[in-house]
């Protein structure tokens, strides 16, 4: 986790560059008053999170891909254009362009792109959560939401999800790793092993619908367990 072994000198550095309340949560996670236990701790929580973001980072570009291309094949079936990130049509206009908020584009990271964006700039820009946020919520049950619509025509089939299963499934699953991957961008504590674990599983379970080869690659490198086994100890978790 360090270059050179951890002295108590540099725990102590480390640990001063941590806001107080942070640096509390991994204080109280070991031995009271071992500073560099929980220095160590806290480095760990970097190696985590580094496991954690190459991890849901390939289930990211595996998930975005596979909705694009399947919004690309429904818009231009139903009348418009490829481009359905900047013109969308019927029912996925009231996703992408919702009356009451901002459109989709407004949320893809354009910083390094010309002016002149395409639409695989808008794909590349727009974040996991942006993804996901297209998929329809827990509790919606109307026809005529277009969310669930576009689940029942696309979603359902490009994500590879069982027939029979609510949505929900797919979108509780997506976004218990959004989370999770949101907390390692964000370098905040990962200190639960059990939603560690849960996330593993839930990466297996999502690339195992989409690819089985790529399912197996991803079991055997094992980037998120082995990241856990080498979890200093705790007292807390």
């Amino acid at each position: 986790m360090t270059t050179t072994p951890l002295t108590e000198f540099a725990a102590g550095i480390v640990l001063r560059s941590v806001p107080e309340a942070r640096r509390q949560t991994y204080i109280d996670a070991v031995q009271p008053h071992d500073i560099l236990a929980a220095a160590e701790l806290y480095l760990w929580n970097s190696f985590m999170s580094a496991a954690l973001l190459r991890t849901t980072g390939i289930v990211e570009v595996q998930v975005r891909n596979r909705i694009d291309s399947g919004l690309r094949e429904w818009n231009l079936q139903n009348g418009g254009s490829e481009g359905w990130i900047c013109d969308p049509v019927g029912a996925l206009a009231d996703i992408v362009k919702p009356a009451s908020d901002k459109p989709l584009t407004k949320f893809a990271n354009l910083s390094t792109v010309p002016k002149n964006a395409t639409h695989d700039d808008y794909v590349a820009g727009l974040s996991f959560g942006s993804w996901v946020r297209l998929l329809p919520k827990k509790g919606i049950r109307s026809s005529g939401n277009p969310r669930l619509r576009m689940w029942n025509e696309v979603f359902r089939d490009v994500l590879g999800h069982p027939k029979g299963q609510p949505p929900a499934v797919a979108s509780d699953q997506l976004f218990r790793l959004l989370t999770l991957r949101n907390r390692a961008a964000h370098h905040r504590p990962l200190l639960d092993t059990k939603a560690l674990q849960i996330c593993h599983q839930d990466v297996l379970e999502v690339l195992g619908r989409f690819d089985r080869p790529l399912k197996q690659w991803m079991q055997n490198e094992k980037w998120i367990p082995r990241a856990v086994q080498a979890m200093p100890p705790v007292r807390l978790f």
